[in-house]
């Protein structure tokens, strides 16, 4: 459970520890984002404080429950109050939810930052890059956590010479 105590600034950072990584080994990952990204982190996590920074632990870990979670702490981060706001930017629910009123910018936001990739995909991306700059592959092995270089160039397989950071993320992302 990944709780609002795991998480801690170095040298101007975001970290956070995991006891039980793959292959049941503890390891530190920074977080990686946007200032105003890490902000929106730092704010749920002060808003976890020593608990979960998602407060229910469901069996089978039912992902879309802790993606709901999020996007609702991401729309209270970004949402302003409704009597100050225009109309038009208003989002005024329909259906089980008639009547429901939405600040339609936070809304914007949430979409933003909730559409679902795959974790691996992201390690794969952000490999790719590193390998893309230069970083040797026995040091990504490192950063990765991998106990075979076989397992590294598992994630490599797919990087051409000519392909661009651009090119790599845009397909991380499909």
């Amino acid at each position: 459970m990944l709780k609002g105590s795991d998480f801690y600034e170095k040298d101007g950072a975001l970290w956070y520890h995991i006891t039980r990584g793959k292959g049941g080994k503890p390891r530190e990952v920074r977080l990686y984002g946007s200032a105003e990204e890490l902000n929106l982190c730092k704010h749920i996590i002060e808003m976890a404080g020593d608990g979960p920074v998602f407060p229910k632990t469901l069996k089978g870990l039912d992902v879309h429950y802790y993606r709901a979670v999020y996007a609702s702490r991401v729309y209270h981060a970004y949402a302003r109050d409704l009597d100050s706001i225009p109309s038009k930017e208003r989002y005024v629910c329909r259906g089980d939810k008639k009547g429901d009123i939405y600040d339609r910018k936070a809304l914007k936001e949430v979409r933003a930052g909730v559409e679902y990739h795959s974790s691996h995909k992201i390690r794969f991306c952000v490999a790719s890059i590193l390998f893309t700059h230069g970083v040797p592959v026995t040091t990504l092995q490192k950063y990765l956590g991998h106990t075979t270089i076989q397992m590294t160039m598992h994630y490599l397989r797919n990087v051409s010479d000519d392909e661009t950071v651009t090119d790599i993320i845009e397909n991380a992302l499909v």
